[in-house]
């Protein structure tokens, strides 16, 4: 499975630099790399819910056996490659459509499923990847994750808030290094409009992280 999720192809944010130094592939070469890593997503969800982390605790030797504990490599692979798409959802926001509900499925059940069946031991860093998408990524997104939150909330609500706030404060602190600045001290007038435009998306961005607190906040309720 860690082979599947070594077909990434890195981003020009990737290497942290243009696309002119990022090696180029083709468009048969993407659809490849997206089509190897969701279904290792999916069999990497299907393993971790057969046999969850909490297997270890077992009174039987035969189900501690079966209890998958190395599992941090595919997380974080996963969460990558979900990081990558995440602009893909986002241009669904609003939208309702078919291709809307299969892209969504496609990205978000598997590892909500996981979250979900391992949430007693659960990756704070993948659940605040899942959970930011209640907002800004189309309906059926928003239907996944809080249908899922319902039910880590139920097995351990503490744990829950703390996996929001971390996403909260991952989503903050992206939003402030996107703050953004003119180049120039003395800009023209297109630099100028190029600068508001791209303050007032930014505002937009700081309102969907307003929504999502709030989304958050009805989510958890009052616990006891």
């Amino acid at each position: 499975l860690e082979l599947c999720f070594a077909q990434y192809i890195l981003s020009s944010e990737d290497h942290g630099d243009d696309e002119t130094s990022v090696a180029q592939h083709s468009d048969s070469q993407h659809t490849f790399s997206d089509f190897v890593q969701l279904a290792a997503g999916k069999v990497t969800s299907d393993l971790r819910t057969l046999f969850p982390k909490e297997y270890a605790d077992a009174a039987s030797p035969i189900l501690r056996s079966f209890a998958l504990k190395e599992d941090g490599r595919l997380i974080g692979a996963y969460v990558r490659f979900l990081d990558s798409k995440e602009h893909l959802l986002r241009d669904n926001d609003g939208a309702a459509s078919h291709a809307e509900r299969k892209l969504a499925q496609s990205l978000l059940y598997p590892m909500g499923r996981a979250v979900a069946t391992n949430w007693t031991n659960g990756n704070r860093r993948e659940a605040g990847m899942f959970l930011r998408h209640i907002g800004a990524s189309g309906p059926t997104a928003a239907d996944i994750v809080s249908a899922t939150s319902r039910q880590m909330k139920k097995i351990d609500p503490v744990r829950m808030l703390e996996s929001q706030m971390a996403s909260l404060r991952q989503s903050y602190e992206n939003w402030v290094d996107d703050t953004p600045e003119l180049e120039s001290d003395f800009p023209s007038e297109e630099e100028m409009t190029e600068f508001e435009y791209a303050e007032k998306v930014h505002k937009e961005q700081f309102a969907k992280l307003e929504h999502r607190a709030s989304q958050f906040s009805q989510t958890l309720g009052v616990f006891g």
